[in-house]
């Protein structure tokens, strides 16, 4: 936009400067040039700010769909992970329970272990005493 208005002025003065050398008698037409070259510069101000005032909207707009895009991404993302730890939290517990099946075996074949011995030892002692 700067540059434009200092095209615009750098226009303005060439005009001026050329009314200048002519060193017309006719005032009146360089005032009409100075007045066409200043309606110029405000054209080309007016269309300038219309463009800058239509990128900023499609920035904003641009932004706005960024932002709900992230935010998508973001609650996709949050659903992920709370299914996978969801599953990690039931896998957990399943292999808990696998172990607590396997410890409870294991102590009962310790406890059938334990009572055979008892009985044969029993059953030694009572060979020997009746010997």
């Amino acid at each position: 936009m700067k540059t434009v208005h200092a095209a615009l002025a750098a226009a303005t003065l060439l005009v001026s400067l050329a009314a200048c050398d002519r060193q017309s008698s006719n005032e009146s037409d360089v005032a009409k040039a100075q007045q066409e070259a200043s309606k110029d510069v405000t054209d080309a101000s007016r269309k300038a700010a219309a463009d800058v005032d239509a990128a900023q909207h499609k920035l904003d707009a641009a932004r706005a769909e960024a932002e709900a895009d992230v935010a998508k991404a973001n609650a996709e993302a949050s659903g992920k992970i709370n299914d996978a730890t969801a599953k990690a939290s039931e896998t957990e517990r399943d292999a808990d329970k696998d172990v607590a099946k396997v410890r409870s075996e294991s102590f009962s074949k310790e406890a059938d272990a334990r009572y055979d011995v008892a009985i044969a030892k029993a059953d030694a002692d009572y060979k020997v005493a009746i010997e």
